[in-house]
């Protein structure tokens, strides 16, 4: 995993790049704006585990570019349970459950991720109830599927 280095120059074309995800679309351009310092950018090479299963939940996921696999252990080998791609989220589930992650995810090629730390995961579901609800609306749909 190779973090961007963000320079406060970089702010508008982050708050930009933040704005073109569903999740954050309810949001005005300043309330956007200011998730800028909380969020990292991050790139994961082809196969690299971005989340290991049982791990601690510590951070929330949005893919800016490439495509993540998620699997679960299945009775001889991993079952993949889903690939996600650019606009899509994940990590909430060990988030709002306070439990250790449910899956492991790994990138299926070079993806770009804007990574969200716990806290700051926290701080944004309560000031925004629009995205509350759909990030629990999306967790509850990979709870009922596991």
């Amino acid at each position: 995993m190779l973090p961007y280095e963000l320079k406060p120059a970089d702010a508008a074309a982050v708050a930009q790049m933040l704005g073109r995800f569903e999740l954050f679309r309810s949001l005005s351009s300043e309330q956007v704006g200011r998730l800028v310092p909380f969020v990292a950018l991050h790139r994961y090479g082809e196969g690299e585990v971005v989340i290991e299963k049982d791990a601690a939940g510590d951070a929330f996921y949005l893919i800016y570019s490439g495509e993540v696999e998620v699997t679960v252990p299945g009775l001889l080998s991993e079952k993949v349970v889903s690939r996600l791609g650019p606009g899509q989220f994940f990590g909430e589930l060990a988030l709002l459950l306070r439990q250790p992650r449910s899956a492991t995810v790994v990138a299926v090629e070079e993806t770009d991720l804007f990574v969200l730390k716990s806290l700051d995961f926290e701080m944004v579901l309560e000031r925004s109830p629009d995205i509350a609800a759909l990030v629990r609306a999306v967790a509850k749909e990979r709870f009922d599927a596991l």
